[in-house]
């Protein structure tokens, strides 16, 4: 239920919207960015930005953020100077659209080992109602890294595919991210 209401001050009328939402609509990662950004807006771009706002957290209503788990990680190659290492993660989309995987930046360390850093675009799609694998490579410098502690952190950014999310995002506001990470023993 939306409820708008007008307030008069200083001889200028901001229009406030309050929301009775389920709680994980106010949390969701777009709707908490999008409400940050517009906290610092003034004017006209306010006026609009709330409503768009507003709109967003009712499309938002039924959306289910994704779930990213890590799956592991395997030393793919071994050379007299390090090791290559293939991570994979899984996307769980819960939603009825698909979900395109627009972005992917993460780190990647071993245990007394310097750290990888990098960011991908995988150009992959969880479909609807359906999980994705993705891959994610990394080089670390050093000899004997099977059996190791890794440490791993990765934000996904992905695009939503409904009408709101176009025109938001033809109008600057951010793509929607997730944050995972982990732990585990380099195989």
């Amino acid at each position: 239920i939306v409820m708008f209401l007008l307030v008069s001050l200083g001889g200028c009328q901001r229009v406030y919207s309050f929301f009775q939402t389920d709680a994980s609509v106010n949390n969701h990662p777009e709707v908490k960015a999008e409400a940050l950004r517009v906290s610092q807006l003034k004017g006209r771009e306010l006026r609009r930005s709330r409503v768009a706002l507003g709109h967003l957290r009712r499309a938002k209503s039924n959306f289910q953020i994704p779930e990213i788990k890590l799956m592991g990680a395997k030393i793919s190659e071994e050379t007299g100077d390090g090791v290559a290492v293939n991570i994979k993660g899984l996307f769980e989309n819960k939603n009825d659209d698909e979900l395109p995987i627009e972005k992917i930046e993460y780190e990647f360390a071993v245990e007394g080992r310097s750290k990888y850093t990098g960011t991908i675009k995988p150009h992959v799609t969880a479909p609807a109602n359906e999980s994705q694998i993705i891959e994610m490579p990394a080089a670390i410098a050093g000899s004997e890294m099977k059996g190791r502690t890794y440490y791993f952190w990765a934000r996904v950014t992905y695009k939503p595919t409904d009408d709101v999310r176009t025109i938001l995002t033809e109008t600057g506001f951010a793509l929607p991210w997730k944050e995972f990470n982990g732990t585990g023993t380099l195989r």
